[in-house]
């Protein structure tokens, strides 16, 4: 039996080339009024929101189409307001496919997004274990390449 894909709606978090991981925690600030008006409202809800990147960091008001899809659902863990900006803490939880963008209204003047989980499962167990591993082996050549140019180095003086 397939999975019914969980459709969510959450405030959205559009930063300008910054990426958020899951599983991992970054620094945002945001100062574009949209920007600040998603994170309050974020805060007076869940504290979760979606983080994605715009494509051009110069637009100031993107389109949908100015959007990379692919985004980071992230849970605010602090937050500081400091005037003209804010600065938050997020941890980013897990991938998710924004479906549907909501411009700012009157009503919400700030941007929402549909949004699909994402499976992080990893499908190709073997690929996996092989590039791992030819990975750790260029690791292991760059540091012993390293090593000896170190030690020749202290011995040239």
């Amino acid at each position: 039996m397939e999975k019914k894909p969980v459709l969510l709606k959450m405030p959205l978090l559009i930063t300008r080339g910054q990426l958020v991981f899951p599983t991992c925690d970054s620094l945002i600030e945001a100062g574009r009024p949209f920007s600040m008006k998603a994170i309050k409202a974020s805060k007076e809800g869940s504290s979760m929101l979606v983080v994605a990147s715009q494509k051009s960091p110069d637009l100031d008001s993107p389109t949908e189409n100015d959007i990379f899809e692919i985004a980071t659902i992230a849970r605010i863990t602090t937050f500081s307001d400091l005037g003209n900006f804010y600065r938050i803490h997020v941890s980013g939880l897990t991938r998710a496919k924004i479906t549907k963008i909501f411009k700012p209204d009157a009503q919400n003047n700030f941007y929402l997004c549909n949004v699909i989980l994402l499976d992080d499962k990893i499908q190709d167990k073997k690929f996996c274990e092989g590039f791992t591993t030819e990975i750790i082996n260029i690791i292991k050549k760059k540091a012993s390449f390293r090593t000896k140019n170190i030690l020749l180095m202290n011995y040239q003086h």
